[in-house]
């Protein structure tokens, strides 16, 4: 798969929850094949975090982020609807950022 290749939200969907039924730790590939995120190949592990953020998902950091700035009594009226509208398209998956993690021990 290429970084810039447009995978249908309902397959992002499916692989996410599968993934998360498995563990957080594991995906499911598109031909079936379950993997340890640590298993899977440095040009596969990037290709699926890019295809990830395309399709929304982002790590729960990032949504708890948004969430609190949304809410928070602190920020203006017109920023918190924009970070509402944003928090009710994000698609939070701890799986990201172990993927993210990992990548990042093997670049470094």
């Amino acid at each position: 798969m290429t970084d810039n290749v447009m995978v249908p939200r309902e397959l992002v969907e499916r692989a996410i929850a599968h993934s998360q039924k498995l563990a957080p730790k594991k995906w499911k590939c598109r031909d079936g094949r379950v993997l340890d995120i640590k298993d899977m190949e440095t040009r596969h592990l990037r290709n699926t975090i890019a295809m990830l953020r395309r399709n929304g998902v982002v790590t729960t950091d990032e949504y708890m982020s948004c969430l609190a700035y949304a809410c928070s009594s602190d920020t203006p009226d017109g920023a918190a609807m924009c970070a509402e509208s944003e928090v009710a398209s994000m698609r939070p998956w701890t799986g990201l950022k172990i993927m993210e993690e990992e990548l990042e021990r093997r670049t470094q």
